[in-house]
């Protein structure tokens, strides 16, 4: 557990923002490299979201041939990868 980790003061906290959008499991979340309040969300559901955390909005949603198993956005914030459960990186 969480709070085991960080200690008592973590137990009750509510979260800051909630996107529910995923119709399947969420396989990977980061930040960006360029900017900590843009949140990128990859899932099994074949989707890749972009979220701006500080108005809680989806910036961008992209579709993939096959369910996204683990995602990474570069340094410059120009490409992300997926790689994806047909065995393909894209």
């Amino acid at each position: 557990m969480l709070s085991d980790l960080l200690g008592s003061q973590f137990e009750a906290c509510d979260a800051l923002v909630e996107f529910g959008d995923a119709q399947m499991e969420v396989t990977k979340v980061c930040f960006s490299p360029v900017s900590n309040q843009r949140l990128f969300a990859a899932s099994l559901d074949k989707t890749l979201r972009v979220y701006d955390l500080p108005s809680k909005q989806l910036l961008k949603q992209i579709q993939s041939p096959s369910p996204i198993l683990l995602m990474t956005v570069d340094f410059s914030e120009k490409f992300v990868y997926l790689a994806c459960d047909n065995l393909n990186v894209y």
